[in-house]
């Protein structure tokens, strides 16, 4: 165990290969003499010593915000990215936490615009994998570690064994892509789901070859099991959705206990999975007629205002920092 937790508890970039990768990022940096903005949306062990070795050299750097909402989750690491970093610039989303996080925008292609929907496929459910454990401590992650692993393949199992054998037939199953789900050590419990399931539905995709915003852009309905950018894109291209949120998974922190009230009360967002289920097989021959209602799209649209900025202000924001107008 001991050699084995060196690779994590002492990696060879902070000991013999550390002083070697200080005298390159320097030499990088060194080549933009008028360099005075550093904008970056990944925190990897490389990108933190860039930012590191800018600040050194009074540059300021500007983190855009990945695709995915967390600062509602108990254990977010928007604190951990905040203090790394001189601006944070959120989807949309302002903190009152922070001076730091400021609302902006994302250049990230939700949905396939000018592109003709074809709904071929009736019922597109995208689900992910249960993990033994998460990748950090937080409860974004409401499918890792054997506590949430069980909860999450049980409410799976709930939700399809409320449904009827001709509605199963009709789901295009978009499981958690193999390259992907082979990163992380998967969970006994989602083969055991995959073994008695996976033969209802009447198509699964485990190798995820064809495009996610391809196949959104062709569902009728979609439904969601886990909350990281899928149930952002239905949102955002206004696409029928019912999303599975397990709320003993997924904790909300204090000041956000109320996030996600809206899109219940609306029918999007469903706590219970055999009341999902039913719902979907009331909404499911014309998921438009639900969908198009006041209440839904007043649901939706208050959800985006919240927590989504436009594009063009995240252009905006960083065109002005490269000009140096704004402070």
């Amino acid at each position: 165990f001991f050699f084995s937790s060196l690779l994590h508890a002492a990696p060879s970039t902070w000991l013999e290969t550390f002083s070697e990768r200080v005298k390159s990022t320097r030499a990088f940096l060194k080549g933009f003499p008028k360099l005075t903005h550093l904008a970056n949306e990944t925190l990897d062990e490389d990108s933190l010593l860039v930012i590191a070795e800018a600040a050194e050299l009074n540059i300021i750097s500007i983190h855009t915000e990945h695709n995915y909402l967390q600062q509602q989750y108990l254990g977010n690491n928007i604190w951990y990215m905040v203090r790394k970093v001189d601006k944070f610039l959120s989807l949309g989303w302002s903190s009152p936490a922070s001076e730091k996080v400021i609302p902006a925008g994302s250049n990230f292609t939700w949905i396939e615009r000018g592109v003709k929907k074809v709904a071929d496929i009736p019922i597109l459910y995208i689900g992910d994998s249960a993990f033994v454990k998460p990748p950090i401590c937080s409860a974004g992650y409401g499918e890792c570690g054997s506590p949430n692993a069980k909860r999450y393949i049980e409410s799976k199992q709930s939700f399809f064994s409320a449904l009827s054998a001709d509605v199963k037939s009709r789901i295009y199953y978009r499981d958690y892509p193999e390259p992907k789900r082979s990163l992380l050590p998967v969970h006994h419990l989602d083969d055991i789901f995959r073994d008695e399931y996976h033969g209802q539905f009447g198509t699964v995709d485990t190798d995820g070859r064809i495009n996610m915003t391809s196949l959104l852009a062709r569902c009728s309905i979609l439904i969601v099991d886990y909350l990281s950018t899928p149930y952002l894109q239905g949102l955002l291209g206004n696409i029928p959705m019912i999303v599975l949120f397990n709320q003993d998974s997924y904790y909300l922190d204090d000041n956000y206990l109320d996030f996600f009230d809206d899109v219940i009360a609306a029918g999007i967002f469903h706590t219970d999975p055999v009341s999902a289920a039913d719902f979907l097989s009331r909404v499911v021959d014309d998921p438009n007629l639900w969908w198009k209602g006041s209440s839904v799209q007043a649901a939706r649209l208050s959800f985006l205002e919240r927590n989504f900025g436009k594009p063009e202000e995240l252009d905006r924001r960083i065109i002005a920092y490269s000009n140096e107008k704004l402070g």
